[in-house]
């Protein structure tokens, strides 16, 4: 058999509504343990670094590898790949080359932890950042809850200005830009932080009895968009990969907290082991990027054969 090849281009035969139901099914099985996935680990230079995330669907009957370089000076040229074997011959089905594909598995993840997290009639969003992934999210969320409004707040006027028109013209909602993170926080239902920003750019005193508030960026103690005061008065946190958090030790930014021992897996969300706890309860999820979950969309992309059932 020759193994498929796909490209950025063909990433769109996919909707993140698709996605979406195709992770509610991966964190399904890793709640059953049918989810292979270790930390990610990398081969480091002078230049930069080269990264793998390998796992294991085994509802699939897959097994493969995303791998990207953190090099500089690349451009637009940087390029990824996701590659999908058979979990029981081993034979390569096919790798899709490009970075659409991590971008909407990111988007879909945070699709999950929304449908799951917030208060169902969840439907006002404050965004605090106005990059790609603030897009993509955005189009998730509208994927799970009906959205009424956005607000969106960006340092940079021309980015929060430019993005609130994209998804103002994509999803037919009332946006609007926002001259402050705290304008945008304000009485939101759903709160995005989609920053690279190493200082916190959120007051969890902004936030609304029952917010749930999504952080994308960096989490380490020198290093985190999150401010403690949120986390202080959550609930409930959640991520995706509890395994990749734990391997940031001492420099991790839940160290030392209570939430560094109550952590909640969103796959125990997912499978109904842990239930929001109110309708007024503050939820955070912490996004990590669960190994395997590129592996499975990738597969859904390349027509992966799916095992024969067991024989009656």
């Amino acid at each position: 058999m020759t193994p498929t090849v796909l490209y950025d281009a063909d990433i769109d035969r996919l909707s993140l509504a698709e996605a979406i139901d195709i992770l509610v099914g991966v964190f399904q099985a890793r709640a059953s343990h049918g989810v292979v996935a270790p930390p990610r680990w990398s081969v480091t230079t002078p230049q930069g670094s080269l990264v793998f995330t390998a796992g294991a669907v085994l509802p699939q009957n897959v097994i493969g590898a995303r791998a990207y370089t953190t090099m500089s000076g690349h451009g637009s040229d940087v390029t990824q790949y996701v590659s999908v074997f058979d979990g029981t011959t081993g034979v390569l089905h096919g790798i899709v080359i490009g970075n659409r594909l991590g971008q909407l598995r990111n988007a879909a993840i945070g699709g999950v932890a929304a449908r799951y997290l917030a208060n169902p009639d969840a439907a006002i969003v404050g965004v605090i950042g106005a990059g790609h992934q603030a897009h993509l999210h955005l189009l998730a969320l509208a994927a799970v809850h009906r959205l009424r409004a956005i607000r969106i707040f960006s340092p940079t006027q021309a980015h929060r200005t430019a993005l609130a028109l994209d998804i103002g013209r994509a999803l037919n909602v009332p946006v609007a830009p926002v001259n402050s993170a705290e304008g945008a926080v304000r009485d939101a239902d759903l709160v995005l932080l989609a920053t690279t920003s190493a200082e916190p750019v959120l007051d969890g005193q902004w936030l609304k009895p029952g917010a749930h508030v999504h952080s994308l960026g960096p989490k380490r103690k020198d290093r985190h968009e999150l401010d403690q005061t949120t986390l202080d008065r959550a609930s409930l946190v959640t991520t995706d990969a509890p395994h990749q958090l734990a391997v940031e030790g001492e420099q991790g930014l839940l160290y030392g907290t209570p939430w560094q021992t109550q952590l909640t897996d969103l796959a125990d969300v997912v499978a109904g082991r842990v239930k929001r706890p109110d309708a007024r309860a503050i939820t955070v999820f912490l996004s990590a990027g669960l190994a395997g979950t590129e592996v499975a969309l990738a597969a859904w992309l390349i027509g992966a054969p799916r095992p024969e059932p067991p024989a009656e």
